[in-house]
């Protein structure tokens, strides 16, 4: 029994690394390839490489992992990093819309006057029209503060870090070449409007 370059116990003869055998029996191998082409080390892309080439039709995929120096614990975070990624793609397709739901909630709105109850005066009787309206019935309000702080951050406008700088460490992932191409190729939006809010009469 001897060690993987992550210190993981492994057997001498890669036929009876059952961990390794169990990751790749339990993940669509495919997908996984396409996953390997993405990574920046060199060494992932080889291993796709020698994949996906007939000539190693007789190895076995464990024998391969060892021939390229990648362990367990690296296959494990290709997948799960290929998985995020996808995650977020798919995400991304509902931002536009959660965007302007944001900004509808941060947005200032009429509402009946507390005061009066959208009467414009305070009685009846009364000629007075009512001080805090001023006889329209209707006052503004303050959209919800933490709708309004999210969107100042996202545009950049307060101190805080804008929101967008998360985006681009998605897109570094992909690697430097091939980053917002992958993006935009794999993630189609389109953005919808906002229902104006109702305005009581």
């Amino acid at each position: 029994m001897k060690r993987d370059l992550d210190n993981r116990p492994v057997p001498d003869n890669p036929r009876y690394d059952a961990s390794m055998h169990k990751f790749f029996h339990n993940v669509p191998l495919g997908e996984f390839t396409a996953a390997l082409a993405l990574q920046e080390e060199q060494r992932f892309r080889d291993l796709q490489t020698s994949m996906t080439d007939p000539r190693n039709s007789r190895m076995t995929l464990v024998t391969l992992c060892r021939h390229h120096a990648v362990t367990l614990t690296d296959l494990q975070d290709v997948w799960r990093r290929h998985q995020v990624n996808l995650g977020l793609m798919a995400m991304s397709t509902f931002a536009p819309k959660v965007m302007e739901n944001i900004a509808s909630d941060a947005a200032s709105f009429t509402d009946l006057c507390p005061t009066c109850r959208g009467k414009g005066k305070l009685s009846r009787k009364s000629k007075s029209l009512c001080p805090r309206c001023s006889g329209h019935g209707v006052i503004q309000k303050p959209g919800d503060l933490e709708s309004r702080h999210i969107m100042m951050q996202a545009l950049g406008v307060t101190g805080d870090a804008p929101l967008v700088a998360n985006f681009n460490s998605f897109s570094a992932s992909f690697g430097p070449d091939q980053g917002m191409e992958k993006i935009i190729e794999m993630v189609q939006v389109r953005p919808g409007r906002p229902a104006e809010p109702e305005i009581p009469t």
